[in-house]
């Protein structure tokens, strides 16, 4: 019983460090499913027509809302559109031009995307980062990676709120899109400048704020929620391994084999499958090598298992001094069928094995 709760605490702690290791190594698949939260906004203005990124928010199974920088929508019919060539008109009902935000309403839901969640904590200078937008191509998003930099008050631009500063490339086209953290929580709106050599991001307090002045409901990133998600994890990876472990026992408790009940592999227990395996004194054609006997020969006799019948099948190689079965020499080269629990003697007698299939014989 002890052995058991020793390998089931064993089992949990590998897994809890396997759950650890897979969770900061799922970085690109955490970022790739909070990518589908990116839109691609189409505005189209008396001077003719731009392209730029949104992220989903709300609380909804699809997305009814859609954040992004106020500049790039103030002035233009809006159309929101996925990979998915799905493309409905939106309109603003919320903004706030201190910190370029812009909330837009959709004439309806965009099926199958899902609103974002949105971290309100502060990031840490040189924690990595990922650009998510739409600046590569028409049809899909693309992700860049960094790290933050610094974070400042007050920005070139007018912007009068809290912005970060990041390696993490930031254009005109996925200005708008979300920099997300690698749980794939939202950690700033990407803000572009006119500088193309300043990668800036609003924060995520800031977009609390302005959304919550405005009273839009948003979905909220916790260190509760990440800790919650990495033990479902944990509880997941340990079931499995601990099933894994249970089944590779009970396969290796199970499995046909040669249980040593005298000599030198009194104890010792020997797999035995289709393939036959020679038992003598020879190591260069021998698999069980027995060299305190010298009665045995070279190669004394050979065992092998046969799925089919689920019976051993020993072979008296000509030895010299014979191959004894229950007390029975065998006749020499014909092969004898013996159920599992059988004893059987090579050499002088001094040497015995028992054929064992299942759980231990009684």
């Amino acid at each position: 019983m002890k052995k058991r709760v020793l390998s089931v605490i064993t089992a949990v702690l590998a897994a809890f460090v396997m759950c650890v290791t897979a969770f900061a190594a799922d970085v690109p698949a955490a970022v790739s499913r909070a990518a589908s939260s990116a839109v691609r906004l189409t505005v189209k203005t008396n001077l003719g027509t731009e392209k730029t990124t949104g992220i989903a928010i709300g609380k909804d199974k699809d997305a009814k809302y859609i954040l992004t920088c106020l500049r790039s929508v103030e002035n233009g019919e809006i159309l929101v559109g996925t990979s998915d060539e799905q493309n409905v008109k939106a309109s603003v009902i919320a903004s706030d031009a201190k910190s370029n935000l812009a909330v837009l309403e959709l004439s309806e839901p965009l099926v199958g995307v899902k609103p974002i969640k949105i971290k309100i904590k502060e990031i840490k200078e040189g924690a990595p980062v990922y650009a998510v937008g739409y600046y590569a191509s028409d049809d899909e998003t693309a992700v860049t990676e960094g790290t933050i930099m610094a974070k400042s008050d007050l920005s070139s631009g007018g912007i009068e709120v809290g912005v970060y500063q990041t390696s993490a490339r930031i254009s005109e086209r996925n200005s708008g899109g979300m920099l997300c953290d690698r749980s794939g929580a939202a950690v700033g709106i990407c803000y572009y400048d006119g500088n193309a050599g300043a990668n800036k991001a609003i924060t995520g307090e800031a977009i609390s704020e302005m959304l919550t002045n405005n009273q839009i409901e948003y979905k909220k990133a916790t260190i509760l929620y990440t800790l919650l998600a990495a033990a479902l994890i944990a509880a997941i990876v340990a079931a499995a391994v601990i099933f894994a472990v249970s089944s590779f026992n009970k396969k290796k408790k199970n499995r046909p084999r040669l249980v040593g009940t005298a000599g030198d592999f009194n104890g010792q227990e020997i797999p035995v499958t289709s393939e036959t395996i020679n038992i003598g004194r020879d190591a260069k054609i021998c698999q069980v090598v027995i060299l305190s006997d010298t009665k045995v020969s070279r190669c004394h006799c050979g065992v092998r298992y046969d799925e089919m019948k689920h019976s051993f099948i020993i072979t008296d190689l000509s030895s010299t001094h014979g191959t004894y079965v229950n007390g029975e020499k065998l006749e020499p080269n014909v092969p004898k069928y013996i159920p599992s629990g059988t004893v059987f003697n090579v050499g002088t007698g001094n040497t015995a094995f028992m054929t064992v299939e299942g759980g231990a014989e009684q």
